[in-house]
């Protein structure tokens, strides 16, 4: 039975479960109070009969269901009493009419609205419950729970307007030390609010898409188990992530940094045995930072290849492949290196200049240069050696490069990325542009042309804008022309490298050896 009546303001109380934090302009309220009284009447519940009325022994007094904003703004101007409409209402059904009454008025806050779903989560109320009973898609319950992971620290922030939800929930996502840290460089202006959720991912998740181990194996690091029944991987808490996540996400790192040190670990017996040898070399001389989901690549300048990369002397083989072919019975196999690149990631090298001396004898890479060496032109032919040099200072130039990239974590990558589409050949953004065509279409505004398409996926987040930059850089690379493209040159103005001074070098070191 519904019933209205004036009831006195002093036997009204605010739910335990009253979240909102954002009331507005209450002196606003009070004046048109003053002038109109109390229009719409208030929503309450007579507490005795409620589950509180144990802690709460005074039977008269009535719960606010919905109103509390104009139950504020009445105790402001005064009033004795105010209007309202007592209904016999469960915990729940109370929860839910708060929240679909503060969901249509302005004010109420994501973080507030976590706290109602909680509410109705401890009273068995499951996610698919709460989205279909507020015309919800289950995603948004699940990232507005995930909030509640916030620190006090974090959640004012939140509150406050300093970070956006999907900051907030990346936030979320790491303990409360970290969430520290995040807001301490927030803080002090060393990083963007809008470069939080780019930050988090780059800096707490790992891929999972490509690694070292088999994804069942539980024994690899026994703390942790197998990957493959783990629920910190972002296919698992898919709710959690936007439309751009690239890739199956490992939410914990350090997990997945001990998994890559176990996995080195496990090479030792090998070592032990002379079967390989370790590199030296930094990761930053042997390899480029690839395009997120991808294993970073072997730089040519290194003078190694990857033993799984594809042989250029034999199609259709990698270089171990095309090794296997041509060994003759009883000969000793090319050394194999071992060094660990960006990622952490065991990868398996060779000599480029002994594996490709012994490929190139076999009849099948004879047959394969032929073929080249008659679809090439002439004039090219006779520009071999300038062409070599050429691409001698490129690599140089690239390897130098990437030293710095490994060494440095820029903040701009938006402001580099952008520079680099707009210098690179038109093949490079092509290519980088049919690349990364996904994360392009899944843009609200997918450009027309390639260099507008990159630039505009740049600036969709600092993540996007440090891919484009990279593979801008690898593709510079592995591009057959011998020469150093503008892209290039504008990174390496940005890093304050002079790309004249390699040039020297590399000219340098070839006149000696000739000398």
């Amino acid at each position: 039975m519904t019933t209205c009546l004036d009831i006195a303001v002093t036997d009204l109380t605010v739910s335990a479960w009253h979240h909102r934090t954002l009331w507005g302009d209450l002196n606003e309220l009070r004046d048109s109070i003053l002038a109109h009284g109390v229009i719409e009447p208030l929503v309450v519940r007579v507490l005795a009969d409620t589950a509180l009325a144990k802690s709460a022994p005074d039977s008269h007094l009535c719960e606010i269901v919905c109103g509390v904003r104009r139950f504020k703004a009445s105790r402001l101007a005064n009033l004795s009493a105010v209007p309202c409409i007592v209904l016999d209402l469960s915990d729940e059904d109370a929860i839910a009419m708060q929240v679909a009454e503060n969901r249509e008025r302005q004010g109420l806050h994501p973080m507030d609205e976590a706290m109602y779903f909680d509410d109705l989560h401890r009273r068995g109320v499951d996610n698919a419950a709460i989205a279909k009973r507020f015309q919800l898609k289950q995603r948004n319950v699940v990232r507005r729970l995930r909030l509640l992971a916030l620190n006090g620290r974090s959640r004012k922030a939140f509150t406050d307007g300093l970070i956006d939800e999907e900051a907030a929930i990346a936030m979320a996502s790491v303990d409360g030390a970290k969430q520290v840290d995040i807001l301490a460089a927030l803080d002090a202006q060393a990083m963007n609010p809008d470069d939080v959720a780019s930050y988090v991912q780059r800096t707490f998740m790992a891929q999972l898409d490509d690694v070292p181990w088999r994804m069942s194996d539980a024994d690899l690091v026994l703390p942790a188990g197998a990957c493959s029944k783990c629920p910190k991987r972002s296919d698992v808490q898919r709710d959690l992530f936007g439309e751009q996540q690239v890739g199956l996400k490992c939410l914990d790192v350090d997990c997945h940094r001990s998994k890559m040190d176990a996995t080195w670990q496990a090479l030792t017996p090998r070592l032990v045995a002379g079967e390989m040898t370790v590199l030296d070399e930094t990761s930053g001389a042997l390899f480029i930072p690839a395009q997120a989901g991808s294993r970073p690549v072997v730089m040519r300048s290194s003078g190694m290849v990857d033993e799984q990369a594809d042989c250029p002397h034999i199609s259709g083989l990698t270089w171990s492949e095309a090794i296997d072919r041509v060994l003759k019975p009883g000969a000793e196999r090319p050394t194999l290196y071992v060094a660990r690149d960006q990622d952490g990631r065991p990868r398996y090298l060779l000599r480029e200049s002994i594996a490709s001396k012994l490929v190139k004898k076999s009849d099948a890479a004879k047959e394969a240069a032929a073929e080249k060496q008659a679809a090439r032109d002439p004039a090219t032919v006779d520009e071999g050696t300038t062409t070599r040099a050429e691409n001698k200072i490129r690599r140089a130039t690239v390897a130098r490069f990437a030293e710095l990239v490994t060494a440095s974590d820029y903040d701009t990558w938006a402001w580099v990325a952008e520079r680099c589409v707009r210098n690179a050949m038109p093949r490079t953004r092509a290519q980088v542009a049919e690349l990364l065509i996904d994360a392009i279409l899944k843009l609200d505004t997918p450009a027309a042309d390639d260099e507008m398409a990159l630039i505009e996926l740049t600036r969709a987040s600092n993540r996007q804008a440090r891919r484009v930059a990279t593979a801008v850089m690898v593709f510079e690379e592995s591009d057959v022309v011998g020469e150093i493209g503008p892209a290039l040159h504008v990174l390496a103005s940005m890093c304050d490298m002079d790309i004249s001074a390699v040039e020297r070098e590399v000219r340098a070191a070839a006149r000696k050896a000739d000398a």
